[in-house]
């Protein structure tokens, strides 16, 4: 699934090669347009005239090879329902004249309290946060966040040029 926001009034075409007879051309101030594909591979031309801010996220993700292999938890009533382990929650912020600065909260917290075996805490987890472009976390200011033990289970976090890792331990 592929989803584009865009923020601001902007000309926008997308043209797809991945799905090629899709292309679509919009003038709009808010747009959130998804659109599927059984094929991950090719390429994506967007083409912006305007000025402003707007956000293309293109995520592909695949943890098995098929999908009978997965294994969530679920409902031992009933094999539909699925339960959540964690429920996280981002909330970007920009700041000076060119938004240049950007703050984000990112919440998490363990759900995993109900099911056949409920458990009090997560046990060992990692907290993946991609960066956009242009974008830099510097270590230094993740190690002095961790030895503040503002967030007592935190452990360790670190950046490179694309994530941030926060990893959180009971």
């Amino acid at each position: 699934m592929y989803e584009f926001y865009l923020l601001e009034q902007k000309y926008i075409q997308l043209i797809s090669n991945i799905i090629p007879s899709y292309s679509v051309c919009f003038y709009v101030v808010f747009v959130v347009h998804q659109f599927p594909s059984d094929n991950v591979w090719g390429d994506i031309t967007m083409k912006l005239e305007g000025t402003g801010r707007v956000l293309l996220q293109l995520d592909a993700e695949v943890n098995v090879e098929y999908k009978e292999m997965q294994k969530m938890p679920k409902n031992p009533l009933d094999t539909e329902q699925v339960y959540r382990s964690f429920e996280i929650e981002c909330t970007p912020g920009f700041l000076s004249r060119n938004n240049s600065i950007m703050i984000m909260t990112a919440c998490g917290r363990w759900v995993g309290t109900t099911g056949i075996e409920p458990l009090p805490q997560s046990g060992m987890a990692v907290f993946e946060i991609g960066l956009p472009t242009g974008f830099i976390v510097l270590n230094d200011d993740l190690r002095r966040y961790v030895n503040s033990l503002m967030v007592p289970n935190l452990r360790y976090a670190r950046a490179n040029s694309r994530y941030v890792h926060f990893f959180f331990d009971t």
